[in-house]
């Protein structure tokens, strides 16, 4: 029923042309009393149910001993004021208000209990991007998986999403641009996913885009460690204040994310950090499949009346 090609849409005649089961009064009021003490537990557990990055958040500002509340206070701020000199104080000299915003002045107080170092130390052997895809190089029936950022934008490598490549494709591809097992892939353009980072566990012969980077850690950073870092406000803010174009096309670099911070601790406080972080994910997903049980039976019910002579 849905027309439209830039501006999906439906039509008050095709709407109202639909069929509505209308099941007896009785049944109706006895779904409706169901449906109601369904959507009101619903409605508790979504209000619970927070995201990674917030679980992650509480958990690195708690170890780290910094808070965000200052940075929330700041962030609603749509009037400020900056002297001139601030605006050279960057590296590149940036003269767009909104990189200049005082939601990024608490950064260097977060950082202010954090062992930390440049991600340049880190890194090895160096950050790259990935590889340029033309449509004749997919094919639905290939093994191989091509990882952009709509791919990781739920900060985890989602290949039921991906796209899949032609044999010839990886190939060629797969030695310089070929996952392995505790790559880093981070998107690295495009409002809504560019900072977005996941870990790739997976054995699957994958291709990550010329839209994302691969980074891999020195003996330095446990590779859960730094993931879990890349998806916390103390990364993300860096990302937001250094990024780089204009509107949904913001972007940022290879040679910008060598001169980001990252969290530097000994490896056994990391290996504390990541076992803390696991526990909490874990009673997050917990969380998270009762909200889809409990949408799931809401739709079983509506569909259970439906049947009912």
């Amino acid at each position: 029923m849905m027309g439209g090609k830039q501006h999906p849409r439906i039509r008050q005649e095709d709407l109202n042309r639909l069929r509505i089961p209308v099941p007896s009064l009785n049944i109706q009021q006895t779904v409706a009393k169901q449906l109601e003490e369904l959507e009101q537990k619903l409605i508790e557990k979504q209000r619970s149910l927070s995201s990674r990055p917030k679980v992650i958040d509480a958990i690195f500002a708690d170890e780290f001993n910094y808070t965000l509340n200052d940075y929330r206070a700041k962030a609603g701020n749509f009037t400020y004021e900056r002297s001139i000199d601030e605006f050279g104080r960057s590296l590149d000299l940036r003269g767009g208000v909104r990189f200049h915003h005082p939601k990024f002045d608490p950064l260097d107080t977060m950082f202010t209990n954090v062992e930390r170092c440049l991600f340049r130390e880190v890194i090895i052997p160096f950050v790259r991007l990935g590889a340029t895809i033309h449509p004749e190089d997919y094919d639905e029936d290939g093994e191989a998986y091509y990882i952009s950022p709509a791919v990781i934008k739920t900060y985890t490598c989602d290949l039921n999403s991906a796209q899949t490549l032609t044999d010839s494709y990886y190939k060629s591809n797969s030695q310089q641009f070929g996952l392995r097992e505790n790559d880093l892939v981070i998107a690295r353009s495009g409002e809504g996913t560019i900072g977005k980072a996941a870990l790739f566990t997976d054995d699957s012969p994958c291709i990550y885009s010329d839209f994302t980077m691969r980074v891999r850690f020195n003996q330095r950073i446990l590779p859960e460690f730094g993931y879990y870092f890349c998806c916390s406000k103390l990364f993300h803010l860096q990302v937001e204040k250094l990024k780089r174009g204009m509107g949904n096309m913001t972007n940022f670099f290879p040679g910008q994310l060598l001169r980001f911070w990252i969290a530097c601790p000994s490896p056994e406080r990391q290996k504390d950090i990541v076992e803390r972080v696991r526990i909490a994910l874990d009673e997050f997903d917990a969380q998270r499949d009762e909200v889809e049980r409990l949408r799931n039976e809401i739709d079983a019910v509506v569909l259970r009346s439906l049947m009912v002579d």
